[in-house]
């Protein structure tokens, strides 16, 4: 074995470099994989805004019914949401 030559004859600069090009071109592929996804993510977004609008009004309502008052204007402003 020569002296800078690796395991397959292949100078260790050049492994390196292929390393670092192969490593380059996946963050790149992912970068651009993000910003592809990224409007997905927003209406993901909205959509679990939605949902814990939902479930903050259910929760307003249980608890309003428990203390023995009336839900009606709370339960509309639900209903109202489930409209959306």
């Amino acid at each position: 074995m020569q002296r800078g030559k690796g395991v397959f004859d292949i100078s260790i600069r050049n492994f390196i470099y292929g390393i670092l090009i192969i490593v380059f071109l996946g963050s790149s592929f992912f970068t651009v994989f993000v910003f592809i996804s990224s409007g997905t993510l927003v209406n993901g977004g909205k959509f679990v805004d939605y949902v814990g609008k939902l479930r903050g009004g259910m929760q307003r309502v249980s608890k309003i019914a428990l203390s023995g008052n009336d839900p009606d204007e709370a339960m509309q402003r639900v209903e109202e949401y489930s409209k959306w």
